[in-house]
Order: C-alpha cells, then structure tokens, then sequence
C-alpha cells in the first residue's frame, strides 16, 4: 500500500503537478526504498549490508574505500567489484549517493541549515556539498528545500 501511494504521488508529480525536480526526487527515493526492501540482491551478501549499515549510521565521517573494506573483511578492490556489480557504482559513487538521498531528506523535512546538513553528512564545506548535491539532483540544496517546501504547504493537500 505505501508503494502505490509513493508511485500515485510521483505520477501526479509528473502529470497533474509542477513537474517539480525536488518533490520527484523525493517520490522517486521513498519508491526505490519499498522496492529495495525485497527487490535487492545484495541484501544477500552479508558483507554488504554490513557496510552499508555502518555508513549510513555514521554518514558524517570520513570513509574510505580502505576503512568500508575492513568492514566487509575484503580487500579495496574486492569491495569496488562487489559494489560494481550490485549498484552500479563505487563504494564512493554509492557513499555519495547515501549522503545525497539523507541530505535530500533532511532539506524537505528539517529547518536545519544547508550548513548544518553538509556536516551532517559529511561534507565540511557548504560549497562542496552544494556543488555536489546539485550535480547528482538537478538543482541546488536552497532551491529544492524552496521547491520541497512549496509543495508541503500547497493547498489542498
């Protein structure tokens, strides 16, 4: 049930809404979340799911390929591969992707400050993590807490 609603709510994004950027991220992230739930192979590699719980517990720190290694208890570069072959990305690539999806979550839900979210995610620059939110979003941090914002408050919710 949440699943469909997650889906109707990105449809009337898309076809009946603003066609706002933010407010798709955000259906698109709480679709891919219910999806992954039982759709995710790598939720059978216990080496995986144990990086990925200690990252996303501690997305503020400074990983490395080296230290989320030691965690699976493989070398870097078996680690790159097993990451490769179940998102499609590095195990930085994905620790980026994690700190964006939080970071995303964080500006349509919180009042924190862009700042604030940054370190909270890791980032100890405002500029770097702007930089970088925007390129994998689509828009800026500012501009899609505005959008995310506006689409809370729209009338007749």
């Amino acid at each position: 049930e949440p699943l469909k609603h997650a889906i109707l709510g990105l449809h009337s994004e898309v076809f009946l809404g603003e066609h706002d950027p933010a407010a798709c991220v955000l259906w698109i992230d709480s679709i891919e979340r219910y999806i992954s739930r039982f759709a995710d192979p790598w939720r059978n590699d216990r080496r995986i799911v144990a990086v990925l719980e200690r990252v996303e517990a501690g997305l503020e720190q400074r990983w490395t390929v080296e230290s989320m290694a030691a965690i699976a208890h493989v070398s870097a570069e078996h680690l790159r591969r097993i990451c490769q072959a179940a998102f499609g990305r590095s195990p930085m690539q994905q620790l980026a992707h994690l700190r964006m999806q939080h970071a995303a979550h964080q500006l349509a839900t919180t009042e924190f400050s862009i700042e604030a979210i940054a370190r909270s995610v890791g980032y100890h620059s405002a500029f770097a993590f702007s930089k970088t939110f925007k390129r994998m979003t689509g828009v800026s941090p500012s501009d899609f807490r505005a959008r995310s914002t506006a689409v809370t408050a729209a009338p007749g919710d």
